[in-house]
């Protein structure tokens, strides 16, 4: 039996102490997702440690959601910092878990395979002498400047000509900014099994997502190709199993129009823990037999509609609650 803690700040905890969130942050980013333990962990002798005080008849909710007993939530502060283990991400090879999840790692092995897994005018900078360097043609288009360290879309700001000269303390990645259409991730686990997801991400959030009971039904409602996409999963697939990494991967994927056409940017970013997408799959068994999507919504409302399940359980300082609805 585990004592799990849902560590959804791992990268903060994983690559600088430094740049951990504020409290109100953290507290109200914990209220918001830290439920989902329930729905992704399925070995119910393992326990939640949570600083929060879940009400009986939420946590009821959730089991008549999933038709099983849920986990023993267990107070934080009643329990020993020695008997918790991290759940989010593992915080236990750190070195290691600092390469495998870096956007640095990601972007070179992009840049490596072409431009279908990375677009051109990407780079990789450590000092603001570079970046003057790069010349970057500002008139034609616009630019993203992109935190090696962290997830979520958190860590990514426009990049322009009335911030270029801001301080870089650290290596970023820049990119151009593109004309997105659809951002699809792709889940993999400990036996390389794949499973495919379409991303929202408004203004570089998470909030929610797509996820078909087909795969490859996803890739037809969208006009893209499941074979070409899957092929050059297998590919950054390998060069992360050749590092010796063995556990889950997460890969995100965009397709953007340029110059009339739909262009695939393959390797976006990778995380080596579990993710927002990964809660997205386990959904599936929520969709009826007679549909064939549902829909993950992050939202501050509150919703009401016959198709829609409320996930998410009730505290007092959430800012979004989770639906999810079942589509056609």
């Amino acid at each position: 039996m585990l004592n799990h803690q849902v560590n959804l700040f791992y990268e903060w905890q994983l690559f600088s102490a430094k740049t951990l969130p504020q409290k109100w942050m953290h507290n109200s980013i914990m209220q918001n997702f830290e439920f989902i333990y329930f729905f992704m962990e399925e070995n119910t002798d393992n326990s939640l440690v949570s600083p929060f005080d879940y009400k009986k008849e939420d946590l009821n909710k959730i089991e008549k959601i999933l038709q099983r007993n849920l986990q023993q939530v267990i107070p934080l502060e009643k329990t020993p910092p020695n008997i918790i283990t991290p759940w989010w991400g593992e915080l236990k090879n750190l070195e290691f878990e600092k390469k495998i999840n870096s956007k640095i790692t990601s972007t070179l092995l992009g840049l490596e395979l072409g431009n279908d897994f990375t677009p051109s005018h990407t780079h990789i900078i450590s000092s603001l002498e570079e970046l003057k360097r790069l010349k970057l043609p500002f008139s034609q288009r616009q630019f993203i400047k992109r935190s090696p360290f962290h997830s979520s879309g958190k860590g990514s700001s426009l990049l322009t000509e009335n911030n270029v000269n801001d301080p870089i303390k650290e290596d970023v990645i820049i990119t151009p900014l593109l004309n997105k259409k659809f951002e699809i991730g792709c889940c993999v686990n400990e036996q390389d099994h794949l499973s495919f997801h379409l991303a929202h991400y408004p203004h570089f959030t998470f909030m929610g997502g797509t996820v078909y009971r087909d795969d490859e039904e996803l890739f037809r409602s969208l006009g893209l190709s499941f074979k070409d996409h899957f092929n050059a999963m297998e590919k950054i697939i390998s060069f992360y199993r050749s590092l010796g990494y063995k556990g889950r991967l997460n890969i995100d994927s965009l397709y953007y129009e340029e110059e009339g056409k739909i262009k695939p940017y393959y390797l976006m970013e990778v995380n080596a823990r579990r993710s927002m997408g990964l809660f997205l799959q386990t959904l599936k068994k929520l969709i009826p037999p007679h549909k064939k999507k549902g829909d993950l919504i992050l939202t501050p409302l509150l919703l009401a509609d016959d198709h829609l399940i409320k996930l998410s359980p009730d505290l007092p300082k959430q800012s979004k609650k989770t639906y999810f609805k079942t589509g056609n």
